[in-house]
């Protein structure tokens, strides 16, 4: 579980990032990112009906993406508000925890998301 000041939990937040935000997607995972002013990073998880119509594959989806995140909490570079979700799967598969914490790495690297 994140702590509470990890978290963005107002509908204002997810809008204002999705408004000011810039896109970043690798594999299933997409991430919106925006500047917050603040001196944490903070990050909220989407996972729309268009991957599954079952309330619990997509709570699992929202756990599967937590618990990705989480070795990257200390790591990441502080002042940012991020939106992370995961795409929907080809009919036969199913996501992955490896693959969504390699695509989360992924876009971490590329975008200098990572304090050195």
């Amino acid at each position: 579980m994140l702590p509470k000041e990890r978290r963005l939990k107002d509908k204002d937040d997810f809008q204002d990032v999705y408004l000011r935000g810039k896109f970043f997607s690798s594999g299933p995972v997409t991430l919106k990112i925006a500047g917050n002013g603040r001196e944490i990073s903070r990050f909220g998880f989407v996972v729309g009906k268009n991957y599954s119509k079952r309330a619990v594959d997509r709570n699992n989806a929202k756990r599967m993406l937590r618990a990705a995140v989480a070795p990257f909490l200390e790591k990441a570079v502080p002042g940012f508000d991020l939106v992370i979700s995961i795409r929907k799967p080809l009919p036969g598969q199913q996501v992955n925890p490896q693959a969504v914490s390699g695509a989360l790495h992924t876009i971490f690297e590329r975008n200098n998301l990572l304090k050195k």
